[in-house]
């Protein structure tokens, strides 16, 4: 369950990238 939590972690910072990349 660890690795959820960081990969979610890297979602939330790289979210803002790849979102406003994707919209």
């Amino acid at each position: 369950m660890v690795k959820v939590d960081i990969v979610r972690a890297i979602q939330l910072e790289t979210g803002l990238q790849f979102g406003e990349a994707e919209q």
